[in-house]
């Protein structure tokens, strides 16, 4: 990221780490950083002990942190790239101009395995909410000539942390 520099917008979609690394990396190579995220804190899987230590060191390098926005979209203008930020679930709308933006927004399910196992399942993939939330074996049959129950958990379903997959995973195998 040496090539960014001035003022730049670091958005993170899920107001986790990598903003906070890149927050870093960025000052390091001289740049002034503002992040920005729709959670309504920085780094939420980070515990609150540790927490006060993450924001001093992006205060004590001048790193400004806005909550509770979400990137709309970004417009090259002749003063530099305008960032359109908005509140979820409001038509409220912002605009502030940076000399870089970069955005952390996740990934994209790699569901090609999933996709050729979904045929086999005897589930065909579907989740019984109510018996996964209270705590039941998976008795959903869509296919009878399945071989096996498939389940999408974690990053799989959507970009989300480690412990949204294990958490995914211990209530569906609990039960095995």
């Amino acid at each position: 990221m040496r090539w960014l520099h001035g003022h730049v917008l670091v958005y993170d979609d899920h107001g986790g780490n990598q903003a906070r690394d890149a927050a870093e990396a960025l000052v390091r190579s001289g740049a002034t950083v503002e992040i920005v995220t729709p959670e309504r804190t920085l780094s939420p899987d980070v515990g609150s002990l540790t927490a006060s230590g993450c924001v001093n060191s992006l205060a004590e390098n001048g790193v400004a942190v806005t909550v509770l926005r979400r990137l709309h979209g970004v417009t090259r203008t002749p003063d530099g790239l305008e960032a359109e930020l908005g509140v979820d679930g409001f038509a409220f709308r912002e605009h502030h101009t940076f000399d870089g933006v970069v955005a952390e927004v996740g990934t994209e399910p790699v569901q090609e395995l999933y996709d050729e196992l979904l045929d086999a399942s005897i589930n065909l993939g579907a989740v019984d909410l109510a018996e996964l939330l209270d705590h039941r074996p998976q008795s959903v049959v869509r296919n009878e000539d399945g071989s096996f129950r498939l389940f999408r958990i974690g990053d799989a379903v959507t970009s989300r942390n480690v412990h949204a997959a294990m958490l995914d995973a211990a209530r569906l195998c609990r039960t095995i």
